[in-house]
């Protein structure tokens, strides 16, 4: 059950877990990686993975993307599928070297609730998001009541990776 990652000195080191992330981020960690010991190093998921990344949102969907060195086709989106139902419906991307095979959705949306109102965000495949939705909704509650403290005629707030505007929507109202 570890994922294996390169340390600094570009040497392999293990993962077995993500405290800071989502507990379904750390769930799903788990269980791929129990998948991938099922199934052997010939099965067509496992081989050729370079890396691994979730997307997981408070409402429990999730997306699953794994990168290969090598070349993924029609075989690998098949066992993607038979995959995807044993993760009870996650939805996964394939990506290789100019090709990206997708079962279910890349796009899924979040909903966090920041001082008693709803703010929605699509996370989609490809894009930086917090890992953790909980974590998320202290941190733009933070800056929201930290930004209330700001002289308005005299001060300015930049937010300099806006990525999706987590920052930026709930601050624009």
């Amino acid at each position: 059950r570890r994922l294996k990652t390169l340390s600094r000195k570009g040497l392999p080191c293990e993962i077995q877990s993500f405290p800071r992330g989502s507990e379904l981020i750390n769930s799903l960690m788990i269980q791929l990686m129990d998948e991938f010991k099922n199934s052997g190093s010939n099965n067509v998921i496992h081989r050729g993975l370079f890396e691994v990344r979730f997307l997981t949102t408070l409402s429990g969907n999730a997306v699953i993307i794994l990168i290969y060195h090598e070349a993924i086709d029609e075989t690998w989106y098949e066992e993607a599928k038979k995959l995807s139902d044993r993760l009870q419906g996650v939805n996964i991307v394939g990506r290789s070297k100019k090709k990206k095979l997708v079962v279910g959705d890349e796009i899924i949306e979040e909903q966090l609730t920041v001082d008693g109102k709803v703010v929605k965000y699509y996370q989609t495949e490809g894009a930086f998001s917090q890992p953790n939705g909980k974590v998320c909704e202290k941190m733009i509650e933070w800056v929201l009541t930290h930004s209330n403290t700001l002289d308005n005629k005299s001060s300015d707030m930049l937010e300099l990776y806006c990525g999706g505007g987590t920052f930026t929507a709930p601050l624009s109202r």
